[in-house]
């Protein structure tokens, strides 16, 4: 409304100002048109009898009653849209893009794919994972299984040789040992008959450990060994199966597609962007903020369609008020101290309160990033209290703060 933009364009006492000087340049238009009238000609002539008196004061109340008709009172202001959700189809592994199955302005549903990757070194890793895998699942089996009848009567048969050969060594070097003492044999002959003795006696302690061995079974400290190791090969063959299957990229969303040139993309993720709904963003001047509400309705015009409104309702009122991004642009950054920097913005007495908003878009007309004005109704209030608020708002404030 043109009221609500004098008092934050030329601040209160402009907007007094403004306004005596309108009245004045239009009151003689006005009060020569008015006096054409026959019906004030009668009312307000010379005529100064009871009737002519009751008329006015009928006419004055009318006047006064029309002040405290109640209006439908909206505020609003400029806004941009949003897509209410945005996602980017990102690759978890590393590969090229063999293909890309989508293009731009597209519209895609949610887990439809969008493009593939090349798969041929993470096959290659998961067939050697799982090669890997079965071999330390034999081993397991075998180790489980224990030793095999014919590998335990190997074991005996070689128990049997060392027995019989140690049975004839031991008895050998006692002769040798009697026969070098009388001086028949030389010392070689006796070194050799000690070392065959201790030989096969200690063969025959290898082999009694071997046929131990066999018939107690595995341990379970290997057992576990190899239950881990198959345990670890198992993750890293899922984890290998998992990067084949992930090789197709889907879009986690029902969108469009907003990337520029898609077609000829080489990189690892692709955006689309909501058509059924959008997130309305608007600034509505901190002075008219207080009679929005979270579930009020919004009506949103678009510079692309004005003749067609959008009817929405508020999600969320921000927590501060802030300069208009126009405004940012006449912002100087001061540094306060070494480490932080404020932003002021100079010339500007009034704030504004950013309002998210949802706007159905079943059609798809509306775009993200499109702008436009739009209206949010705050109630009711007297046709005098809309006329005249934004000066009653300036003596209230500005005026109260003068008073000593």
């Amino acid at each position: 409304m043109f009221w609500n933009q004098l008092t934050p364009l030329y601040e209160g006492a402009g907007a007094i100002v403004t306004i005596f000087a309108a009245i004045y340049l239009a009151h003689k238009p006005i009060a020569s048109g008015l006096a054409r009238l026959p019906l004030l000609r009668r009312v307000f002539g010379g005529n100064t009898g009871w009737r002519s008196w009751a008329a006015r004061l009928a006419l004055a109340g009318v006047l006064v009653g029309a002040g405290f008709i109640p209006v439908d009172y909206e505020t609003g202001g400029e806004f941009r849209l949003l897509p209410s959700h945005r996602a980017e189809v990102r690759s978890d592994i590393e590969s090229l893009v063999e293909q890309v199955l989508v293009r731009e302005g597209q519209w895609v549903e949610a887990g439809q794919p969008v493009a593939t990757l090349s798969v041929r070194s993470h096959e290659r890793d998961l067939d050697t994972a799982r090669g890997e895998l079965d071999k330390a699942q034999a081993e397991l089996r075998l180790v489980k299984q224990g030793a095999r009848p014919e590998e335990i009567a190997r074991v005996l048969a070689a128990v049997k040789r060392a027995e019989t050969s140690a049975a004839w060594s031991r008895p050998r070097a006692e002769r040798y040992t009697r026969m070098y003492q009388d001086g028949l044999i030389s010392q070689n002959d006796y070194e050799i008959a000690l070392r065959q003795r201790d030989m096969d006696a200690a063969k025959l302690k290898g082999s009694l450990a071997d046929l131990n061995l066999a018939e107690s079974g595995p341990r379970r400290e290997q057992i576990r060994a190899l239950e881990a190791r198959i345990r670890g090969l198992e993750a890293l063959a899922d984890n290998y199966a998992t990067d084949v299957e992930r090789a197709t990229l889907v879009s986690p969303i029902a969108g469009r597609v907003v990337t520029p040139r898609v077609e000829g993309i080489r990189g690892t993720y692709l955006t689309p962007g909501l058509r059924d709904r959008v997130m309305e963003i608007e600034d509505a001047n901190e002075e008219e903020i207080a009679g929005v509400r979270p579930g009020a309705p919004v009506r949103l015009a678009a510079w692309t369609d004005p003749g067609a409104p959008f009817d929405g309702r508020v999600l969320s009122i921000a927590p501060v008020a802030t300069p208009t991004a126009s405004a940012a642009t006449l912002a100087m950054v001061t540094e306060d101290s070494a480490d932080v920097a404020t932003l002021r913005i100079p010339g500007l007495p009034y704030r504004f309160v950013r309002v998210l908003s949802e706007v159905p878009n079943p059609d798809g007309r509306l775009k993200t990033e499109m702008t436009g004005y739009a209206k949010i109704p705050s109630g009711k209030r007297p046709l005098w209290d809309v006329l005249y608020r934004p000066m009653a708002r300036w003596l209230k404030v500005k005026v109260w703060y003068l008073i000593p």
